[in-house]
């Protein structure tokens, strides 16, 4: 393990996320793509060959994390965020139910009312 893996890491995050960016073209998924990197490296780092350089090390790591996130993406289908499509809101079947029995019985109770 190197002493300054740590240090070395740290200053090479701007360049990872200028990598991400140029991969992903977001930059949510660019930040992702740095987090994901950084915890793949801080767990592997016993691997880490001290001998080749690390920000070589870190871009691959990071470039396969983006095929990763690409794959799964691909499987995964369309996604579309909640708040576009309110519609799409989960529904409470119960309070539902319970919302359309009572204005039945206001209905009804408004109904027996008399006309004055």
């Amino acid at each position: 393990m190197p002493d300054g893996f740590n240090e070395a890491l740290i200053a090479l995050l701007p360049n990872l996320r200028r990598f991400a960016l140029s991969l992903s073209r977001r930059s949510d998924m660019a930040d992702d793509l740095v987090q994901i990197t950084v915890e793949r490296a801080l767990s592997a780092r016993n691997n880490f060959d001290p001998a080749q350089p690390l920000d070589m090390w870190l871009f691959r790591i990071l470039r396969n994390a983006f095929i990763d996130m690409t794959r799964r993406a691909k499987t995964r289908g369309t996604e579309v965020a909640i708040a576009d499509t309110p519609d799409a809101a989960v529904i409470d079947g119960a309070r539902d139910a319970e919302n359309r029995l009572m204005l039945h019985q206001t209905e009804a109770a408004m109904a027996r009312l008399p006309a004055d």
